[in-house]
């Protein structure tokens, strides 16, 4: 897929944003009363040349020892294939 094509199937307010600078970004929603919408500055990209956009979630992970009862099948498949995982995967 090029650049291009990318583009055209991405969101158009992500496609408009990363173009600016994250500091310019964070102080619009700031005065705009969106406050803390930034990552933590301790977050630093692994090279300086390195950029991201795009929209994120928080996520609440806690540790249980089996899947509970209930939980949607998708969510299951999800769960149990989280516990593959190693670092660096």
């Amino acid at each position: 897929m090029t650049d291009e094509e990318s583009d055209a199937v991405r969101d158009p307010q992500v496609v408009r944003l990363e173009g600016l600078y994250s500091a310019v970004v964070a102080d619009c929603l700031d005065k705009l009363g969106a406050r803390h919408q930034a990552m933590a500055p301790r977050v630093r990209p692994l090279y300086p040349q390195a950029r991201v956009a795009g929209r994120a979630v928080t996520v609440r992970c806690v540790s249980v020892d089996t899947i509970p009862s209930g939980t949607r099948t998708t969510t299951r498949a999800s769960l149990k294939q989280s516990t593959r995982l190693r670092p660096g995967t």
